[in-house]
């Protein structure tokens, strides 16, 4: 009824306003330089995204990893946002042929 729509409704506004937040941050974490060519030729935009909080690495290490921190990967990451699909599949396939990097 009409008091589900308006829990909809405001829960939809409040993530609304958590991407405009993450937008922002993201934005502010952008990389400009040293960028691999393949994602230079088809326009990526890299993001710095920071390292992984505490809390969060060990509950990935707890319940997903069974505590094995060699299986522990992906402690900082990197956002990269292509403008379009053709951009990103480009890119996969420039990916396979650079010889400095391993997929």
């Amino acid at each position: 009824g009409q008091r589900a729509d308006r829990r909809a409704l405001a829960w939809a506004s409040a993530m609304a306003d958590d991407f405009s937040a993450v937008g922002q941050q993201c934005q502010d974490r952008r990389l400009d330089t040293g960028l691999a060519d393949f994602l230079q030729r088809h326009a990526a935009e890299v993001f710095d995204l920071g390292i992984m909080p505490r809390d969060e690495a060990e509950h990935r290490l707890r319940y997903k990893l069974g505590g094995d921190v060699t299986r522990l990967r992906n402690l900082s990451r990197l956002l990269i946002s292509f403008p379009d699909a053709q951009a990103l599949l480009s890119s996969l396939k420039d990916l396979r042929t650079e010889i400095r990097l391993s997929v």
